[in-house]
């Protein structure tokens, strides 16, 4: 019985979804192509990506994406359940704090 499972010679999830969209070079294409004749999992990662495609133009990138303001609130009340006072500006300078933990 076969597992169906990506292996390690397999392309990432990424360069199969480029080869889906047309953005790679030819020889890579070529070599992605051949991966898909003989690669089940990888087939169907580009069968996913052909019924559910990404355009460009609604890609973003998580740092461009802004928390909306009601989760952001929920967030805060959790995690003043947890903490205390603490918001989540505070935790956020600390977790940014490039010295925190060090002496």
């Amino acid at each position: 019985m076969t597992t169906f499972r990506k292996q390690e010679d397999c392309p990432t999830s990424q360069e199969l979804l480029c080869y889906q969209m047309g953005d790679m070079g030819s020889s890579e294409s070529r070599s992605i192509g051949k991966h898909l004749l003989v690669c089940e999992f990888c087939s169907s990662e580009v069968a996913f990506y052909e019924h559910y495609p990404v355009s460009k133009e609604n890609e973003e990138s998580p740092s461009e994406t802004e928390m909306p303001e009601s989760l952001y609130e929920l967030a805060e009340a959790l995690l003043n359940q947890k903490r205390g006072s603490q918001s989540i500006a505070e935790i956020m300078k600390d977790v940014e704090s490039p010295t925190r933990g060090r002496r």
